[in-house]
């Protein structure tokens, strides 16, 4: 009788619970980074989550595009949201973040997805392996896994240097030159950073982190010291007219008390 009266009790939680409308939201996620088209800012992260406010960030609505998933970029080209899911996606968005298309790619088990550039005409995608050239129609166009110096793309990252040219950074083959290459991975040259970093400034290797165009010059940013240069890297020459602002390498910046805010 007693185990009859528990069978009814759990058949009864059961079927409540079973019968309720409820949505589960992970409570703890990291977010990776922002972006902001028409009235809306998009904030996204971690178990494919994003945030959404059309408010100037006022009120924030949540929601999932992969529960499972980790979106680690989204983009605004030309008023059409573009993003990846770690997990072999490409996302869409043509109304501002209120629907997405999500497109699966062809990758191997193991491949993650970290980052995306996007052109009028081509998409390219950089995962743990490889760089891949596609198409808007998501057919691979072409494929890198290795650079002309043996780098190998998975033991560095890329990042853009101007409107066609990428800057692919390595810590381990070779952590002192950048190889630039054009978007569609058919020009790949290698130039030697360390030869053109002013005497202060030189270090066991030289992290890329952004290129600015400023007055129609060219500003780079290595190791968070801020550089005039050209589209080949032939020079560098201090943006500050006085080197010792925001420099963190020159040896009176630690004793004056500045600190390096990035």
């Amino acid at each position: 009788m007693k185990r009859l009266l528990f069978l009814l009790l759990v058949f009864v939680i059961t079927n409540k619970l079973f019968s309720s409308e409820f949505e589960l939201m992970p409570l703890n996620i990291n977010y990776y980074g922002a972006v902001s088209t028409g009235n809306n800012t998009i904030v996204y992260g971690d178990y494919g989550s994003y945030l959404l406010s059309s408010n100037n960030g006022v009120s924030w609505k949540q929601y999932s595009l992969n529960e499972y998933g980790k979106i680690n970029k989204i983009v605004n080209y030309k008023d059409t949201l573009w993003g990846i899911i770690e997990e072999g996606f490409v996302i869409k968005s043509i109304d501002d973040g209120k629907s997405w298309s999500k497109i699966k790619l062809l990758v191997t088990e193991n491949e993650k997805i970290y980052d995306i550039f996007v052109f009028d005409n081509n998409i390219l995608i950089k995962t743990n392996f490889e760089l891949k050239l596609i198409n808007r129609q998501f057919n691979c166009l072409k494929t890198l896994s290795k650079l002309s110096d043996s780098s190998l793309i998975k033991d560095g990252y890329i990042n853009q240097f101007t409107d066609s040219l990428f800057i692919f950074n390595t810590w381990t083959k070779n952590p002192k030159s950048y190889i630039i290459l054009n978007q569609e991975l058919s020009e790949i040259r290698t130039v030697n950073i360390e030869e053109k970093i002013p005497k202060i400034n030189k270090n066991s290797i030289y992290f890329y982190f952004a290129a600015y165009k400023i007055n129609d010059s060219i500003v780079i940013d290595i190791n968070h010291c801020l550089y005039y240069t050209d589209i080949n890297l032939s020079y560098l020459n201090y943006f500050y007219k006085d080197n010792y602002y925001l420099n963190p390498k020159n040896p009176d910046f630690k004793k004056n008390g500045l600190t390096w805010q990035i």
